[in-house]
């Protein structure tokens, strides 16, 4: 479950792309919201492209959509969002 904090609701996100980068995802925030995206580039490096047709959506909203099913979390601090690799899912115990 993503983190966020700082105001996400009044920024909104008009954008439509198939099979598209996650940099290019990011370069159009930047552009629309005017925030920044942090992250550690070895972290994206395989993620998949990501398909996505958004009009008006609230920046939180888009970014759950994007990073779905990409083991990213992330964070908002003021202008910035911070992602993060999603912590392993914990393994059940084994059982005899």
């Amino acid at each position: 479950m993503p983190l966020c904090f700082g105001k996400v609701h009044s920024q909104n996100i008009t954008f439509s792309g198939n099979d598209v980068s996650l940099e290019k995802v990011f370069s159009v925030i930047k552009q629309q919201a005017g925030y920044v995206v942090m992250y550690n580039k070895q972290l994206i490096r395989d993620k998949q492209p990501v398909s996505i047709s958004a009009k008006d959506m609230p920046l939180g909203e888009f970014l759950d959509k994007v990073l779905k099913g990409q083991s990213l979390n992330y964070r908002i601090s003021v202008e910035t969002i911070f992602l993060s690799a999603q912590p392993a899912a914990a393994e059940a115990p084994w059982r005899m």
